[in-house]
């Protein structure tokens, strides 16, 4: 391995800071060559702003506005690794605070050893790329602080207006990724590539409706997207702008926020736990309704339980799973008699439990005989 990214490797794997995505390792082994990270549990913004269930209202957005803002300036601009490179809503991972973190950043000659000419050929990956870096060769070989000022931009419009990059006025939502294809004079992503690297007056960019925010951040994100890179403004000139724009919203204001967010977020994953919880105990009831008739049956208890077995086993040969309808669903059962014990356990997750040798041991039988039309009976 060259040396030089050795130096490299060496200098991220030591960079720590609370919005940038921790490098663990290096996977070389051939075929499976691999970047190793810490994991961000809410996926890519990218997938949050397309995520219509979370309702992401103007505090929300600033607080992921700050969050890229904080580690550009405080970090990477003032750092070896002078800037990002790769900035886009794919590579801005959210964590379970919701706090943005960055990833994919230097690894420059890395990037230049494993660049595979393909990339090049998907214009999408290109829509965040500065003008003066599209118009060189292997343009997502190159990068500036200035062209990460004009990455940073388009990320603006995206948490702003929350559609796709360059998406018209008309939004159609991220649900609906509009540049795959020619519709409602719509531009194709290879086109819009085309037009930014040709430029003209004045130039193709980007659009925020006045609705869709203040009219305080109109101004300095046009800056930003400028044609000429000495044109955009610095990052220190970015913050304070964007201190002016988020002026009044404390730090307390965020958290509120934040425990807001995270409040509603575990009431939608209740609703959801729920919903599936009710489509999964729809067939379990079967089951239960007849283990609770067998236990009303005085004295016939080994009959009905071996009863409730040899059905399972001649309906299941005609169930079919939904998703592989190709696969055969493979049942055990283990049936054993004498005493246990019953209870409900647990306060935050309820369940009904059996214990006892008895229970123990029909679970062994269970778990050691053949799948699909087997029992075993003690």
């Amino acid at each position: 391995m060259p040396r030089v990214l050795l130096m490299e490797l060496k200098l991220i794997r030591e960079i720590t800071h609370e919005n940038l995505l921790r490098y663990v390792g290096l996977c070389i082994t051939d075929p499976n060559y691999a970047i190793i990270t810490d994991f961000a549990t809410r996926g890519t913004l990218s997938d949050m702003l397309a995520n219509h269930a979370i309702n992401i209202d103007w505090m929300f957005k600033c607080s992921i506005i700050t969050d890229i803002t904080e580690v550009w300036y405080e970090f990477l601009h003032g750092s070896k690794l002078e800037h990002h490179g790769h900035l886009k809503s794919e590579n801005c991972l959210i964590d379970g605070r919701f706090v943005v973190k960055l990833s994919n950043y230097s690894l420059k000659q890395l990037t230049r050893q494993i660049f595979l000419p393909d990339f090049q050929d998907d214009p999408w990956s290109l829509l965040w790329i500065a003008p003066e870096h599209l118009r060189r060769k292997d343009p997502l070989l190159h990068a500036s602080k200035k062209g990460d000022v004009y990455s940073y931009a388009i990320i603006l419009q995206e948490v702003v207006t929350r559609s796709l990059p360059f998406e018209p006025k008309e939004r159609s939502g991220r649900s609906v990724r509009f540049l795959t294809a020619r519709s409602n004079n719509i531009l194709l992503s290879q086109d819009i590539v085309d037009r930014i690297r040709m430029g003209g007056t004045p130039p193709y960019r980007p659009e925020i409706a006045q609705d869709e925010c203040p009219s305080r951040h109109a101004g300095p994100h046009q800056k930003m997207l400028e044609e000429t890179p000495d044109e955009r403004p610095s990052f220190p000139e970015i913050k304070h702008k964007l201190k002016k724009i988020t002026k009044g919203m404390s730090s307390k204001n965020f958290l509120d926020n934040l425990l807001s967010r995270m409040e509603q977020y575990a009431n939608d994953l209740e609703n959801l736990v729920e919903e599936k919880t009710q489509s999964l105990l729809k067939p379990l009831r079967c089951i239960y309704g007849g283990v609770r008739t067998a236990c009303e049956n005085g004295n016939d208890h080994a009959r009905e339980i071996a009863r409730l077995a040899l059905k399972l086993l001649t309906d299941i040969v005609d169930f079919r799973i939904r998703h592989k309808p190709n696969k055969r669903l493979k049942i055990r059962i283990g049936i054993h008699s004498g005493p246990c014990v019953a209870g409900v356990v647990g306060l935050k997750m309820p369940r009904y439990c059996l214990f006892g040798d008895t229970v123990n041991t029909a679970s062994r039988m269970e778990s050691t005989s053949e799948g699909i039309n087997k029992y075993d009976v003690k």
